[in-house]
């Protein structure tokens, strides 16, 4: 409802302008006014319109399936430089048979099952540098 009557009032806006410019400008130049002033907020009007949905399929629209594909990549040679090409090639082969069957979203949400974002994994205790906060940990890892 916000929109449509925004909408309206803008349109009643710029068809009402010139009985306001007639008082004050020559008719010319009134005109030349009117046309302006409707061009641009009119512009606008249609600037917010293309902006309404981004993620749809319009030419102008954001391309989020270019984006993950980039981003996929990305991990993807992350991984590779890491853990080595089999860990890649295992990562790759995973996404793919998901993509096959048309279950990406099923099989993410099962992976997300039972694990708590904020927990600490066990690999990170092993692996964290010493420092003062942690003396305990230093110390097994001095002796080790």
């Amino acid at each position: 409802p916000l929109l449509q009557m925004s909408r309206a009032f803008l349109f009643f806006w710029v068809y009402t302008l010139p009985m306001v410019l007639l008082k004050d400008y020559r008719l010319w130049s009134s005109i030349l006014i009117v046309i302006l002033v409707s061009f641009g907020f009119i512009g606008v009007e249609y600037v917010s319109m293309s902006l309404d949905d981004p993620l749809a399929d319009d030419t102008n629209d954001i391309d989020e399936h270019g984006m993950s594909l980039l981003v996929y990549e990305d991990i993807y040679l992350a991984i590779y430089r890491t853990d080595g090409p089999d860990a890649a090639v295992g990562l790759r082969n995973r996404v793919l048979d998901r993509y096959r069957q048309g279950r990406e979203l099923e099989c993410y949400r099962s992976d997300l099952k039972g694990w708590d974002m904020w927990e600490i994994p066990e690999w990170w205790h092993e692996h964290r540098p010493c420092d003062d906060s942690n003396n305990a940990h230093c110390e097994t890892q001095k002796s080790t």
